[in-house]
């Protein structure tokens, strides 16, 4: 027997997620400096804040606002 469409489609398959996972990256990375732009425009405060309030949405306002750099690097890490 032939096996040479099933690598194919294995190759098929990894380029579109390898594919789906990079434009995942850029549209967070963009989102998160459009919102960092238009917060800082807009209020002047420090985008550390963008942060925490993603970190709220898993763990909570008093968690996230009280964690200090963790919690805004596990804001920022789930953006991507």
């Amino acid at each position: 027997m032939d096996s040479s469409p099933a690598p194919a489609v294995e190759k098929k398959s990894s380029g579109l997620f390898r594919a789906i996972a990079v434009a995942a990256l850029v549209a967070g990375t963009m989102d998160y400096t459009a919102a960092i732009t238009n917060y800082m425009l807009g209020g002047g405060k420090t985008p550390v804040l963008i942060a925490y309030y993603i970190a709220s949405s898993l763990l909570g306002h008093d968690t996230a606002y009280n964690g200090g750099w963790a919690t805004a690097t596990f804001g920022f890490s789930s953006t991507m």
